[in-house]
């Protein structure tokens, strides 16, 4: 069978995607370190609204490759703020 050709293409050249997205991507790891919380409390938060992204898998199967970006972290917890 012959070897696939691999392509790499910069983030900036895909289109639609911000030149800043590769570098605000948060692990659920990140999260949890950022934010003081247990894996199960951002499981919960994420039932709730928290915005994150499934990358992989779309057959539904488990995929341990949730991600979330900074800059709607930041405007979720903003709108979270109680007055």
């Amino acid at each position: 069978m012959p070897r696939r050709k691999v392509v790499s293409i910069a983030p900036q050249e895909v289109q639609g995607l911000p030149p800043e997205l590769p570098n605000e991507l948060l692990k659920v790891e990140e999260v949890m370190n950022t934010f003081k919380i247990s894996r199960t409390e951002v499981y919960y938060l994420m039932q709730d609204g928290m915005p994150h992204y499934k990358l992989g898998r779309k057959d539904g199967k488990k995929t341990r490759n949730l991600r979330f970006v900074k800059t709607e972290l930041a405007a979720w917890l903003y709108d979270q703020k109680v007055p």
